[in-house]
């Protein structure tokens, strides 16, 4: 049976004398420097050490059977959904927390002896972010569920109901 090496990543057979059991479950490794590796990391989180999941920002621990490992650093979450959502594009959740590099004030560029003017668009009204484990819990920046820790989310505005009113060209 087929494993795969929780420190490289690397397919490894139930074979390879690179082995752990941990929890009750047995680790395989492709070789001796990533099981030396894993153990060092266990050694470092045993303590139940308290850990964000880099998607909603809720408190885990080392324990928690959701985790992932890229680049030789072990994530974890709480459940296989914030799992999944990180493991489709790790870098927006490794990221989130730096600046973008966006333009936050008006301007216009010019060139030459001619001006063009940029055409800036309008101001979206202000989001709502609420909890979605506990969905009274609203405010309008960004934070923590005072509550439970999870990440704030953006609620999605309602779409206003709009009468649509046909007419014939040709009778109008």
């Amino acid at each position: 049976m087929a494993y795969k090496d929780p420190v490289c990543g690397m397919t490894v057979q139930d074979t390879s004398p690179h082995q752990l059991t941990v929890k009750g479950e047995k680790v395989f490794f492709c070789s001796e420097s990533c099981k030396e590796k894993y153990q060092k990391e266990q050694e470092q989180v045993s303590d139940k050490k308290e850990l964000k999941d880099p998607v909603c920002g809720m408190v885990v621990t080392n324990e928690s059977k959701h985790h992932v490992v890229i680049d030789n650093t072990t994530y974890y979450f709480c459940s296989a959904g914030c799992r999944g959502k990180f493991e489709s594009d790790p870098n927006m959740y490794l990221h989130k927390n730096q600046h973008n590099h966006t333009h936050h004030h008006d301007h216009a560029h010019s060139s030459g002896g001619s001006s063009t003017t940029a055409v800036l668009p309008t101001k979206a009204p202000a989001a709502k972010y609420t909890c979605p484990m506990h969905p009274e819990i609203v405010q309008e920046t960004p934070g923590n569920c005072p509550k439970c820790g999870m990440a704030l989310e953006p609620t999605t505005p309602a779409v206003p109901s709009t009468k649509t009113e046909y007419t014939c060209p040709m009778h109008p």
